[in-house]
């Protein structure tokens, strides 16, 4: 208190001048001014003195990159204070004396104040140089290394890329081991032992009538999951649809059913459905699980003959949550010029997947004499491009379809037309955890939901367009 009142009584010496209610209304405002500037100081060096203690004690490389950067935030703020407090505090004593203020005493002021302003400049530098002091060598590299990601961050948050979090190569080539696969046997037929039904109770034409999406979304359904289809719309699909359900995106979603053993009110709820959203397709063929290799036949062959021009077609499971934004992005980075018949997606983790000859993934020996199929890729998720769309539904009439859809289209008929399968493990994986949080973070382009609502998967990435 001393020093305060002696920095007073030198900024009010040469102001004999003034009466003394003058004096003593100018020399409270001077006070305040000096007090509020302290008061300013003190906090900010406290708030140093803690990150300092928490830093050297505990080295937490999170709290010291987002305590020093808040300081650093906070010490720019309190500047920008400090300097409008003086202006102010000089306007109201000069409006409460009706007086003139001395030039001398302004200038004290000022100095006064841009020594604190210098102090605190110094201070952040010298409190950051103390911390790499006392850590150790490796904390400093984990520090370094998370400040440069978050600056980067702050630097690029309006202009950053939904892969950033993605580890590259975005796609490596599959190769096959084809000991034990006869290559005579992975060859179209002369004649045409399949025949794909392409007559359609409702035919959902009407989402490329206009033109082609450059994406489209197709998810195999079956009728008493409505309320499925429902949350698929609400959440990861949700961009697709417009006012009314109308989907005017350059990305299309379509489920697609069998009619053959549903009842006329199923075909009623279906047509209901259909012109609600717009999205329903429904073929004449027999809807069931040994089926769906010839589902996706219709399925491809749909989009062969009504989206012509589609940049790709995306498969997708109804209990599998997509991140259409990171996927297409990841489309986007193929090289589609050089290998324009191309399918995307997570490979079979073994080498030479295995032939299961009984349970519900039954392949008799009669269709498929092998052990092992080709690689392929699981069928919850995968990207066929627009070119081998219209390769494979050229193509489905002269191979005859086996059973296991994902390892007879991405696999078998792969080898057959030489179509180039690229692998990401950004795809979902089958597993019993529920990998939300890399869904998140834009890692996992998409998940199987086994214990997890879509809502709430669709909660965690609703936002999102840049993720550190």
């Amino acid at each position: 208190m001393d020093s305060l009142e002696a920095i007073m009584m030198s900024m009010t010496s040469n102001l004999s001048f003034y009466d003394g209610a003058d004096r003593c209304n100018l020399q409270i405002g001077l006070t305040v001014v000096v007090v509020v500037v302290v008061v300013v100081v003190v906090v900010v060096v406290v708030v140093v003195v803690v990150v300092v203690v928490v830093v050297v004690v505990v080295e937490v490389v999170v709290v010291v990159v987002v305590v020093v950067e808040v300081v650093v935030v906070v010490v720019v703020v309190v500047v920008a204070v400090m300097v409008v407090v003086v202006a102010v505090a000089v306007a109201a004593i000069t409006i409460v004396t009706m007086v003139r203020i001395p030039k001398r005493a302004i200038i004290k002021a000022i100095i006064l104040a841009a020594g604190c302003i210098y102090l605190i400049s110094v201070l952040t530098p010298a409190v950051r140089t103390k911390i790499y002091r006392k850590a150790s060598a490796p904390f400093k590299v984990k520090v370094q290394n998370v400040e440069n990601r978050f600056k980067l961050f702050v630097r690029d948050r309006g202009h950053c890329s939904p892969l950033q979090n993605i580890e590259k190569p975005y796609y490596t080539l599959v190769k096959d081991n084809m000991t034990g696969l006869s290559t005579t046997f992975f060859k179209l037929r002369d004649s045409k032992p399949t025949q794909v039904p392409m007559d359609f109770l409702i035919s959902g034409s009407q989402q490329c009538s206009e033109k082609s999406p450059a994406y489209l979304f197709t998810v195999p359904s079956v009728v008493n999951a409505s309320a499925e289809r429902l949350k698929i719309r609400q959440t990861w699909a949700s961009s697709f649809y417009r006012q009314c359900w109308m989907q005017t995106s350059d990305m299309k979603l379509l489920f697609f059913f069998g009619s053959s053993g549903l009842s006329f009110t199923d075909l009623d709820n279906l047509k209901e459905e259909s012109d609600k959203y717009g999205d329903i397709v429904v073929g004449e063929f027999n809807d069931t699980y040994s089926n769906l290799s010839l589902k996706m036949t219709v399925i491809i062959s749909w989009a062969a003959q009504f989206c012509k021009n589609i940049t790709a077609l995306v498969k997708v499971d109804m209990d599998t949550f997509v991140n259409v934004d990171l996927l297409v992005n990841l489309i986007q980075t193929l090289p589609s010029e050089q290998h324009p018949y191309y399918v995307y997606g997570r490979k079979y983790h073994r080498e030479q997947p295995p032939v299961m000859r009984s349970g519900v993934w039954r392949v008799p020996e009669s269709t498929y004499p092998f052990q092992y199929f080709p690689q392929y890729v699981f069928g919850h998720s995968y990207v066929l491009s627009g070119p081998a769309v219209q390769l494979l539904a050229d193509s489905f009439p002269y191979f005859p379809i086996i059973p296991n859809e994902d390892a007879f289209v991405t696999g078998i008929m792969s080898v057959v037309l030489n179509i180039t399968r690229f692998e990401k493990s950004a795809f979902a994986t089958v597993t019993k955890k529920d990998n939300i949080e890399k869904l998140r973070q834009n890692i996992d382009v998409s998940v199987v939901l086994n214990n997890t609502s879509k809502d709430t998967a669709w909660d965690s990435i609703k936002h999102n367009k840049c993720i550190t």
